[in-house]
């Protein structure tokens, strides 16, 4: 929500969106690469350090017979499960958002914001984009829909 409204301010404050657009890119690859990261590089020091234990198996009784070379010494395993068909996903509907800021600015002459009726449709169209990543996420999890991208 901080970043929400750094957003807001930025784009009051400026003739243009780029600073927060840039604020956003810059936030969201933040809380990627430390919610992400951190947390994975924590648990690889962690599982290295303490091997293989009855926690360990219970936790990775389903797929550690996948790695054989760590089922004495213990590691942090993560499945990809999904991520390659969500990265796909976001790929394509992040090139739709920016389609869209360049017809909004080649024809309107704003990236954001600008006359009400088309900043409306706009904000319409940007958030219809993020439900369709959550609606088609959501059924490729729950197998609603079986789409899996060769390794």
């Amino acid at each position: 929500l901080p970043d929400t409204f750094a957003s807001v301010l930025a784009i009051q404050s400026d003739d243009n969106a780029d600073n927060a657009i840039g604020n956003v890119t810059g936030s969201n690859s933040i809380n990627v690469f430390l919610g992400l990261g951190l947390p994975w590089t924590v648990a690889a020091i962690y599982w290295s350090g303490v091997g293989t234990n009855e926690l360990w198996h219970k936790t990775y009784e389903l797929t550690w017979d996948k790695y054989p070379d760590f089922k004495d010494k213990g590691a942090f395993v993560v499945q990809g499960g999904s991520l390659g068909f969500n990265t796909l996903l976001f790929s394509i509907l992040t090139l739709v958002a920016f389609l869209l800021f360049f017809l909004r600015r080649k024809y309107i002459g704003y990236e954001i914001g600008g006359p009400q009726g088309t900043a409306r449709i706009s904000s319409f169209c940007f958030f219809m984009l993020w439900v369709i990543y959550i609606l088609v996420s959501s059924l490729q999890v729950y197998h609603f829909c079986d789409v899996t991208l060769a390794p």
